[in-house]
C-alpha cells in the first residue's frame, strides 16, 4: 500500500499545477509520466530491510540468547530474499499497469490529476496526517467545481466519472471496508462470541485435535511420559517417599511440637500446602509410556501447523480488502481510512462504535467485529506455535512444559475478557491458568472483607496479572489505582505505560503528594476535576503508600487548622470521591500493608525534648563508660559481644549478638557501667550531674542503682527513688534509667549499622533529596536494606534516635565539610583552647604542628587533608560536639500533637469498592489490617510447600561458615577458593555480608579474581541494572549491551537491598552463593533463592553463613558443633525467625489498629461545607504525642499480656475494639510484653514542614548614653587620695560600688540582692558612672524585654591608689582611661607616686595571664613597681576577677595558687583539712560562711551566667568550683629546665 500510494503522488506531482483563472487545454508531454524504473527506484521504495523488518526478522524472541538469534536470521534471511524478488516482479506489473492508466487519463487532459490534488487539498490531506474521506463534504465539493467549470466539458467529464464511482459504494462497505465474501478455511473464528472457543482448523473436534495439535501430546509424551516430570511446573514430580518431601515433613513435625499459636498455624497451614502439593503432583504426573515421537517429530508437525495458521491469518486479512475499485484508489491514495488489522484491532475493545474523526460512521456490523475478533485470535494462535517451535529447537523442556499446559484461550473465553484478549495479542504472551484465576479472584473477591492472595515469585504478577486486572477494572465507573512499593514506583509506572498505552488505549496517571507540596482551593478543584476525568476515561493511576495517606492527613491537618475549613472543604470531597469510586489494586501487599509503617504529621510548634539537651549528654556519657568498661565484658562473654578496639580517641566497633547469654550479658554491662558512673570515673560525665550523684545519701545508692538497671519497677521503687533523689538530679537518673534498664542501649547495640539504621546523607537519597529541595534528615534513620534509607523516616523515640545517631557518626565519622564546621564554631567559643587542648589529651598521638589550636592554618589544605582531617574524622569528643551544637538542637524536637495514618487506612471498611492485592509469600496474614484478609485460592495452596521443596533438592544442600568478622572481601576469597564442582557464578547477599564495599568495587575486585570471567552484573546507586566488562572503565547499562540476553560470560551479584523483585534470566548450570543475615525470615530467605527462577531445574544455590548466623541455627535447631549444618537446618531456622517476627509484631499490629480506630468516625464521614463538623473532624483526628520522662521512665513497668495492655487502652476509644482483644487472645494469648516497648522500637514517617518564609523581630534601637570626663578622676590621679573619689558620690555622674553595675541584668538573684552591702564586696572597688551607664534610659529595658547583659562593660581599665591599709581601685571606661592619659601629658600636670593606670584582660584561656600589662609605660606618665605577691592587691584583682567572669586563675602553678588563695579569703569558703590549694576538695569543704546570707557559689554562678554560657565553665578553673564544688587541679613542679606540665597532661603531649 504505502508503495502504491507512492506511485499515485508520484504521478499526481508529474502534471503541472494550475498557474492562472482557467485551466490548461492541452495535454501533458508523455515524457513527463514516470517510467517504471523511476517508480521502483524511487527512495521511498520499500527496501528489503524495511520489507524483512516488517516480516519479523528482527523481532526479539523469548528465552533467545545471541548467538542462536543470529542463526535464526540468518535462515530467515535467505528465505525473506526469495519472497523479497517475488514481490518486485508483482510490483512492476502492477506499476505497469497503473502507467498504462494513467496514459489514457493523459489523453483526456491534465484536468483529471488537478482534480485528485483539489481533492486532497480539500479533505486537508498531509503525509503526516490523513483524514478519512468525508462523503458529504466530497459530494458539496463537486458541486462547487461543476458550478464553475462548465466550459470545460473534459473536467466535468472526470468529476462525474470519479463521482459516480464513489457513489456506487455500499455505505456499509465504505464504513467497514471488509469483504465478508472473501473464503478461507471454514472454522469456527467467526463465531467469535461463542461460550466455547474450537480451534481454528476444521469444524470437527476430532479432526483438529489430528491436524491442529498433534505434536502438543507428542511433546509431553516426549518430555514428561517417562520421566516422571510436572507439565505444569515443568519441574521433577515429586515423589511422597522423596528425601526432600520426607525433610520438609520432619520440619513440619517440629514446628507442631510447639506450644504456641502461631507456631501451631505456620505447621498446619504449611501442611495443606504440602498436602495440595502432593496431590497436584498426582493429577498432573503423565502415565508411564513408551517414547514414540522424538523431538523432531514434533518440530516437524509443529511446522506444518503453524504454517496452516499462518495461511488462515492470510486469507483473513485478505478478507480486509475491499472488492470495489473506487475504494481501493481511495485508500491507496491515503483518502479513506485503510483497513491493516493493527487499525482495527481497537473495534474490539469499543464494541459497535469507535469515535475516529472523519470516518463517515462511528458504528460497525457485529459481523464485523466477529471479523476482526476472529483474526485477533488466530494470530495469537500464530505467536504461541511460534513460541513452542522455538522452545523445541532449543531443547528448553520445562519453559516448553509450561507453554504447552497454558494453550491459549483455554481457560476463558475472549468474548468475555476482550483487553486480555489484545493484551495477549500487543505483547505476544499467553495468560496461564494461575494467572487467570488470580486475575478473576482479585477483580471479584469471594466475601466483603478487602483480600490478599498469593502467587509464587515469577509467575507473572506484575508484568501480565497487574495490567490485565487494571485495565478489566478500569469500565468507567471506578477509578483504578495500582499501588506499587515507592522503591519501585518508577519502573513500574513505565512498564504498566508500555502495557496498557497500545491497544488497550488506557491512560496511566501517577498523582504525586507529600506534606510539603503547596495546595490552594483553586488547585484542589483541578485535581477533583481530574480523578472525574480519569474515572470515566477508564484511565489507571500508579501510586504508592507515601502518597495515598498523605492525602488523608493532609485533609486531617487542614480541618485543624482555623484558617483551612474551604480548603478542607474540598479535601473531603476528594477523599470522599475515593472512598466511593477508587479501586485499589496492591502489588507486594504483604510490604505495601506491613504493620510497622506509619505516616506521621506532627502537629504544632517544634519543641525541645523533656530535660533538654540532657537527653544527648546523658547518651554521650553512657557511650563513653561503655567504650572503658566493655573490653573486660568483652573477655568475659566473648561470643556475645563483637569488639573491635580502635584508637584511644575512637568509639571501637561493638555489636551485640544472639546467644542464650545476652540477657546475662547486658545486665552485667548495665551493673559496670553504673558502678563506673557513680565511682565520677566517666570523662564525659557531666559535672552538675556528678554534683549530684555525689550529694545522694551513702545508704541511699544502691537503692539508686537498682533503680537504674531493674528491668521491672514496683510502686515501692518508684516511691523510694522519688524519696532519696532530689528533683535536679532526678530527670538526669530517669534518662540514664531509660537507656540501660529500658533496654535502649541494648537495642542500639545488636542493630547493624548501614543494615538496619545508618546515616541519609552517606546513601544517593540525599543527593535525591537535595536536588527536589526537600529536607535531608542528618539524625540516624531506619534502612529497609544495605544502604538503603527508609526516606523521610525517622526513630519516633527520641532516645534511640539520639544513641542511634551517635553510633552512626562514630562508625562513619565526620565529613570535609563538618570539620570545617566544628572548626568554625569552635574559634567562636570562649574556652577553645581548653575544649582543642581536651581532644588532644584524649587522643593517643597528635601531630605536633596541630597540637595547640593556633597551630591549625585553615587555609592550608594539605595540612587540612593529611593531619586536621584525620585527627578529627573519628574523634568521640570532636563528634559530640559537632551533634550537641548543630544537630541534637535543631533535629531532636518534639511535637505536643500528630496525626498518624497507617495500613489499616488503606483497606478501611467503608469503602465502595474492595481493596485487592497479592504477593510471592504469605507469612503476614496475620497481622494484615483488621478489615483485611488472606484469600489465598485453593488450586495455588501447594506454593509454600512447592518453594521450600525447591530448596530442599540434594543439589542445593551446601552450607558453608564463614570467618569471624567476615566482610565483602573475605566472601569473595572464599567463594573464589571454592571446588570446581562447586563454581559459584552468582552472589544473593540476602544475609547483607557485604559492608566494606560498594557494588562496583566489588564487581571489580571479583574480576580480578575470576579472570576467565569477561563482565559482572550489579546494580548501581539509581537502582538500574549495570555491567562491568575489562575493556569498559565504567559500567554501562546492562540492557544496552552484548551481556542483555547471553550470561553466560557474566557474575552476577545481587544486593541486599534487590533480593526481592530482580528478574535475570541465568544460564542453566549456575549456582548462586546466598548469604544468611541475622533473623532471615522465611519469606525473605525464599524470595532471595528464588532470583534464581529455575532452581533444582538447571539452577542451584549454596549457603553461606558468617560465624554468628552458624551459632544462631546450631541454637535454634540444637545441633552440636561437630554435626554439619544441612539445607533443612537452613530452612527450620528462617521458620523459627518467622514466627518470631510475627509474635513480635502482634504488639505493633494491635496499636496500630487502635490509632486507626481513633480516627475511623471521622475519616467516613462526609462533613460538606459545615465548619463545625470540620472542626470536629480536627479534635478527632489529633493525638497527643508528648513524652514526659516520668511517664516514660518512671511508671510501674512490668510484662503483660498483649490482650490486656491493649483492652486498657481501647476504654478511651470510643470505637469497638473487640476484634484486636480477641484475635490478639486466640494467637497470641502468652505473650507477654511491657506497656512501654513500642516506644522504644517505634519507627514513623516524617515530613517536616519547610518554613518558606522567616521574619525576625530585631530589638529597637537604644540611643548611647554621652560620655564625660569627670573632674575627680583628675583629682584623684594628681594627689592619690582615695577621698577625692568617694567624696564625689553626691555629685553630678557619681561613681557606684563595682557590683551595682549588675542590678540591671537577667538573673533574678543578682536583681534582689543588695549589691551595696558590705558582706557582699568590698568597698574599695568603686566604678564611674561612664563605666556603669551605657546606654540611655536603662530602667526602660525591662519594659522592651531587654536586660543590660549585652550593654556591660568589659573591665578594661583600672585607677589603682595605694594605700598603707588597703588599695583603693577605680574601674575606668576606655573614653576616661583616654582622657586621663591626655591629661597628664600636660606640662603642667603630674600624677601622685602611689596612683597606678593598669590595663586588665579577663582571662579567657589559661594561656592568657590575669594582668595583661602592669607598666602601662605611657610618656609623662610615672609608674610605680607594684609587688605582684601583694596579698591584699590580689585579693582585689580576685574580686575584679569574679565580676569579669574570668575562667582561669593563672598560668602557673603560683599564679593559681595566689588566685585560690584570693578567693578563698573573698568568698569566705572553708578550706579543707590538708589546706588550700591541694589538688582537690570534697563537697563537704566548700560550703557557705556564716557571714552570708545566700550561697556564695551560687551568686557566683550567677555572675558567670551574664557574662557567658554555662558550656565554657566545664574545662575552666572557675568552673571546678562552681560546677564540682573542688578547687582546680594545681600543675606539677617542674624541675629546672624541664616544662611545667597542667593537670593530667604529659610533658611529651605539651
Amino acid at each position: 500500500d504505502e508503495v502504491l500510494l507512492q506511485v499515485a503522488t508520484d504521478l499526481a506531482n508529474s502534471v503541472d499545477t494550475v498557474t492562472a483563472p482557467g485551466l490548461r487545454s492541452f495535454p501533458v508531454p508523455r515524457s513527463q509520466l514516470p517510467s517504471i524504473n523511476t517508480v521502483m527506484n524511487h527512495s521511498s521504495f520499500i527496501s528489503f530491510d524495511s520489507f524483512a523488518k516488517g516480516r519479523g526478522l528482527y523481532r526479539n524472541v523469548n528465552y533467545e540468547s545471541s548467538n542462536e538469534r543470529s542463526e535464526r536470521q540468518d535462515r530467515e534471511r535467505q528465505r525473506l530474499r526469495t519472497e523479497y524478488a517475488s514481490l518486485q516482479v508483482g510490483l512492476r506489473s502492477a506499476v505497469a499497469d497503473d502507467l498504462k492508466a494513467a496514459e489514457q487519463l493523459m489523453a483526456q487532459g491534465p484536468v483529471g490529476y488537478q482534480a485528485d490534488h483539489a481533492i486532497a487539498r480539500t479533505i486537508n490531506y498531509t503525509p503526516k496526517g490523513r483524514q478519512c474521506l468525508n462523503v458529504n463534504d466530497y459530494k458539496q465539493y463537486f458541486n462547487d467545481v461543476l458550478s464553475k467549470t462548465n466550459s470545460s466539458m473534459i473536467l466535468a467529464h472526470y468529476i462525474q466519472k470519479l463521482h459516480q464511482a464513489v457513489s456506487d459504494v455500499p455505505r456499509e462497505q465504505l464504513m467497514c471496508d471488509v469483504n465478508f465474501n472473501t473464503q478461507w478455511p471454514p472454522g469456527r473464528f467467526t463465531d467469535y462470541r461463542t461460550e466455547r472457543l474450537i480451534q481454528p482448523s476444521v469444524s470437527s473436534e476430532e479432526e483438529e485435535e489430528k491436524v491442529l495439535w498433534p505434536y502438543q501430546n507428542q511433546v509431553q509424551e516426549t518430555a514428561f511420559g517417562g520421566g516422571g516430570m510436572d507439565a505444569e511446573n515443568g519441574s521433577h514430580v515429586r515423589s511422597r517417599n522423596s528425601d526432600h518431601v520426607r525433610s520438609l515433613d520432619h520440619l513440619l513435625s517440629l514446628l507442631r511440637k510447639r506450644e504456641d499459636k502461631i507456631s501451631q498455624d505456620f505447621a498446619s497451614n504449611l501442611k495443606e500446602s504440602m498436602q495440595s502439593m502432593l496431590e497436584s503432583t498426582d493429577n498432573h504426573r503423565t502415565p508411564p509410556c513408551k517414547l514414540t515421537v522424538s523431538l523432531d517429530g514434533a518440530l516437524s508437525g509443529g511446522e506444518g501447523d503453524l504454517q496452516r495458521c499462518r495461511l488462515i491469518v492470510s486469507s483473513m486479512v485478505s478478507g480486509l480488502q475491499s472488492p470495489n475499485l473506487g475504494i481501493r484508489m481511495l485508500a491507496v491514495c491515503g483518502l479513506l481510512f485503510r483497513n491493516v488489522p493493527l487499525a482495527l484491532f481497537p473495534w474490539l475493545r469499543h464494541g459497535y462504535s469507535m469515535n475516529i474523526p472523519g470516518l463517515v460512521c462511528n458504528q460497525l456490523t457485529e459481523a464485523a467485529i466477529n471479523h476482526v475478533g476472529a483474526l485477533a485470535i488466530a494470530v495469537t494462535y500464530v505467536q504461541w506455535l511460534s513460541r513452542l517451535l522455538y522452545l523445541i529447537e532449543t531443547k528448553q523442556i520445562d519453559l516448553l512444559a509450561k507453554e504447552t499446559a497454558n494453550a491459549p484461550h483455554s481457560f476463558w473465553a475472549p468474548r468475555h475478557h476482550v483487553d486480555w484478549l489484545l493484551f495477549e495479542l500487543e505483547h505476544d504472551v499467553s495468560i496461564w491458568k494461575k494467572q487467570e484465576l488470580v486475575a478473576k479472584q482479585m477483580m471479584s473477591p469471594p466475601g466483603p472483607d478487602h483480600a490478599v492472595m498469593q502467587l509464587n515469585m515469577g509467575e507473572g504478577k506484575t508484568s501480565i496479572i497487574l495490567p490485565i486486572v487494571a485495565a478489566e477494572l478500569a469500565d468507567g465507573n471506578a477509578l483504578v489505582r495500582i499501588i506499587v512499593l515507592t522503591s519501585l514506583h518508577t519502573t513500574n509506572f513505565k512498564q504498566l505505560k508500555f502495557k496498557l498505552g497500545g491497544l488497550l488505549g488506557r491512560r496511566v496517571y501517577s498523582l504525586p503528594f507529600r506534606r510539603d507540596i503547596k495546595v490552594c482551593i483553586d488547585d484542589m478543584k483541578c485535581v477533583k476535576t481530574f480523578l472525574a476525568q480519569a474515572c470515566s476515561r477508564k484511565s489507571v493511576m500508579v501510586t504508592v503508600r507515601e502518597h495515598i495517606l498523605s492525602l488523608q492527613l493532609k485533609y486531617y491537618e487542614a480541618c485543624c487548622r482555623s484558617d483551612g475549613v474551604h480548603l478542607a472543604g474540598v479535601l473531603g470531597d476528594i477523599t470522599g470521591y475515593l472512598r466511593r469510586h477508587a479501586r485499589d489494586v496492591i502489588d507486594e501487599a504483604d510490604e505495601v500493608l506491613h504493620h510497622r509503617f506509619q505516616l506521621i504529621y506532627p502537629i504544632g510548634s517544634p519543641q525541645p525534648p523533656d530535660a533538654g539537651d540532657m537527653r544527648w549528654s546523658i547518651s554521650e556519657m553512657a557511650l563513653d563508660a561503655v567504650k572503658s568498661c566493655i573490653s573486660d565484658e568483652a573477655a568475659d562473654f566473648p561470643r556475645t559481644i563483637d569488639y573491635r578496639k580502635r584508637g584511644r580517641h575512637e568509639f571501637p566497633f561493638i555489636r551485640l549478638q544472639d546467644t542464650p547469654v545476652l540477657v546475662r550479658t547486658y545486665r552485667n554491662l548495665c551493673r559496670r557501667l553504673v558502678d563506673f558512673i557513680f565511682a565520677s570515673h566517666c570523662r564525659l560525665a557531666k559535672p552538675s550531674f556528678m554534683d549530684n550523684i555525689i550529694k545522694i545519701p551513702e545508704s541511699g545508692v544502691e537503692a539508686v542503682k537498682r533503680f537504674l538497671i531493674s528491668p521491672d519497677l514496683t510502686k515501692d521503687d518508684i516511691e523510694q527513688f522519688r524519696q532519696l533523689v532530689p528533683e535536679p538530679i532526678a530527670k538526669y537518673l530517669m534518662c540514664l534509667r531509660g537507656i540501660l534498664a529500658n533496654g535502649v542501649l541494648q537495642l542500639a547495640l545488636r542493630k547493624r549499622y548501614r543494615v538496619e539504621y545508618g546515616l541519609v546523607s552517606t546513601t544517593n537519597v540525599s543527593v535525591r533529596l537535595k536536588e527536589s529541595g526537600q529536607r535531608v534528615i542528618n539524625m540516624a534513620v531506619p534502612f529497609r536494606a544495605k544502604d538503603v534509607a527508609a526516606e523521610r523516616t525517622e526513630f519516633g523515640h527520641t532516645d534511640v534516635a539520639i544513641m542511634l545517631t551517635l553510633l552512626s557518626y562514630y562508625q562513619h565519622g565526620l565529613t570535609h565539610e563538618q570539620v570545617n564546621l566544628i572548626l568554625d564554631k569552635l574559634e567562636r567559643r570562649e574556652a577553645r583552647h581548653d575544649i582543642y587542648r581536651s581532644w588532644v589529651g584524649a587522643a593517643d598521638k597528635v601531630d605536633g604542628s596541630i597540637s595547640e589550636l593556633s597551630g591549625i592554618n585553615r587555609k592550608d589544605m594539605d595540612q587540612f587533608m593529611n593531619v586536621i582531617y584525620p585527627f578529627l574524622r573519628y574523634h568521640i569528643d570532636a563528634i559530640n560536639f559537632f551533634l550537641d551544637t548543630t544537630i541534637f538542637p535543631s533535629e531532636a524536637k518534639e511535637f505536643p500533637s500528630k496525626l498518624v495514618a497507617n495500613a489499616w487506612s488503606m483497606t478501611p471498611d467503608s469503602r465502595t469498592h474492595q481493596v485487592t492485592g497479592f504477593s510471592g509469600t504469605n507469612d503476614t496474614r496475620h497481622l494484615l489490617p483488621g478489615s483485611a484478609s488472606q484469600q489465598d485460592l485453593p488450586e495455588l495452596k501447594h506454593t509454600n510447600a512447592y518453594v521450600c521443596e525447591l530448596v530442599l533438592r540434594p543439589c542445593n544442600n551446601v552450607y558453608q561458615v564463614l570467618k569471624e568478622h567476615c566482610d565483602g572481601n573475605g566472601l569473595l576469597d572464599a567463594i573464589t577458593q571454592c571446588l570446581p564442582p562447586v563454581e559459584i557464578n552468582a552472589i544473593i547477599d540476602s544475609g547483607a555480608v557485604v559492608l566494606d564495599l560498594t557494588n562496583r568495587q566489588l564487581a571489580e575486585r571479583w574480576l580480578e579474581l575470576r579472570p576467565e570471567k569477561k563482565a559482572v552484573v550489579h546494580f548501581d546507586d539509581d537502582n538500574q541494572l549495570r555491567v562491568l566488562d575489562r575493556l569498559s572503565k565504567d559500567p554501562g547499562k546492562l540492557e544496552l549491551s552484548s551481556y542483555a540476553t547471553n550470561l553466560a560470560e557474566c557474575l552476577v551479584y545481587i544486593d541486599h537491598s534487590h533480593c526481592r523483585g530482580t528478574d535475570l534470566r541465568m544460564v542453566d548450570g549456575t549456582c548462586a552463593a546466598v548469604t544468611l543475615g541475622k533473623m532471615l525470615r522465611r519469606d525473605e530467605f525464599v524470595q532471595a533463592c528464588m532470583r534464581m527462577r529455575r532452581l533444582a531445574n538447571g539452577h542451584t544455590v549454596s549457603f553461606w553463613a558468617p560465624a554468628e548466623v552458624d551459632r544462631l541455627i546450631r541454637q535454634k535447631c540444637n545441633l552440636e558443633c561437630d554435626v554439619p549444618v544441612q539445607c533443612h537446618h537452613v530452612l527450620l531456622w528462617c521458620f523459627l525467625n518467622s514466627i518470631e517476627a510475627t509474635t513480635a509484631g502482634f504488639y505493633s499490629w494491635a496499636t496500630q489498629g487502635l490509632a486507626y480506630l481513633h480516627s475511623k468516625e471521622a475519616a467516613d464521614r462526609d462533613v460538606g461545607d459545615s465548619a463545625e463538623a470540620i472542626r470536629s473532624v480536627g479534635e478527632q483526628c489529633v493525638m497527643d504525642d508528648r513524652h514526659p520522662l516520668a511517664d516514660m521512665y518512671c511508671e510501674v513497668r512490668s510484662r503483660r499480656p498483649i490482650a490486656d495492655i491493649i483492652e486498657q487502652r481501647g476504654k478511651a476509644c470510643k470505637q469497638d475494639t473487640t476484634q484486636l482483644v480477641d484475635r490478639c487472645r486466640q494467637l497470641v494469648p502468652g505473650e507477654l510484653v511491657y506497656a512501654q516497648e513500642l516506644e522504644v522500637e517505634q519507627e514513623r514517617e516524617m515530613e517536616q514542614e519547610i518554613e518558606e518564609e522567616r521574619q525576625t523581630e530585631r530589638p529597637p534601637c537604644i540611643d548611647a548614653e554621652p560620655e564625660e570626663f569627670p573632674h575627680y578622676i583628675a583629682m584623684a590621679a594628681q594627689s592619690g587620695l582615695s577621698e577625692t573619689i568617694t567624696m564625689a558620690v553626691s555629685g553630678k555622674a557619681p561613681p557606684i560600688r563595682l557590683w551595682q553595675c549588675l542590678k540591671d541584668t537577667s538573673q533574678p538573684r543578682l536583681f534582689k540582692l543588695p549589691l551595696h552591702h558590705p558582706e557582699w564586696a568590698s568597698g574599695s572597688i568603686m566604678a564611674t558612672s561612664s563605666f556603669s551607664q551605657v546606654v540611655k534610659c536603662t530602667t526602660s529595658l525591662s519594659k522592651l524585654k531587654m536586660s543590660s547583659d549585652d550593654f556591660l562593660r568589659p573591665v578594661e581599665w583600672l585607677l589603682v591608689i595605694h594605700q598603707p591599709r588597703h588599695n583603693f581601685i577605680l574601674v575606668l571606661s576606655p573614653f576616661e582611661a583616654d582622657q586621663l592619659v591626655l591629661h597628664l601629658r600636660r606640662k603642667d600636670a603630674r600624677s601622685a607616686p602611689n596612683v597606678s593606670l593598669v590595663m586588665y584582660a579577663s582571662p579567657g584561656h589559661q594561656t592568657q595571664s590575669v594582668m595583661a600589662d602592669w607598666s602601662c609605660a605611657l610618656a609623662g606618665i610615672a609608674i610605680p613597681t607594684i609587688c605582684q605577691t601583694d596579698h591584699q592587691l590580689q585579693s582585689v584583682f580576685a574580686e575584679i576577677l569574679c565580676f569579669s567572669g574570668g575562667l582561669f586563675f593563672g598560668q602557673n602553678r603560683e599564679q593559681m595558687l595566689a588566685a585560690m588563695q584570693a578567693l578563698h579569703r573573698l568568698l569566705k569558703l572553708t578550706p579543707a583539712p590538708g589546706g588550700v590549694g591541694q589538688a582537690s576538695m570534697s563537697v563537704s569543704t566548700v560550703s557557705a560562711s556564716p557571714h552570708w546570707s545566700v550561697d556564695p557559689l551560687l551568686f557566683l554562678r550567677d555572675v558567670m551566667a551574664v557574662h557567658r554560657s554555662t558550656d565554657s565553665l566545664e574545662l575552666s578553673h572557675i568552673g571546678a568550683v562552681l560546677l564540682r564544688h573542688a578547687w582546680p587541679v594545681l600543675p606539677v613542679k617542674s624541675e629546672p629546665g624541664e616544662v611545667e606540665t597542667q593537670g593530667s597532661y604529659k610533658s611529651s603531649d605539651v
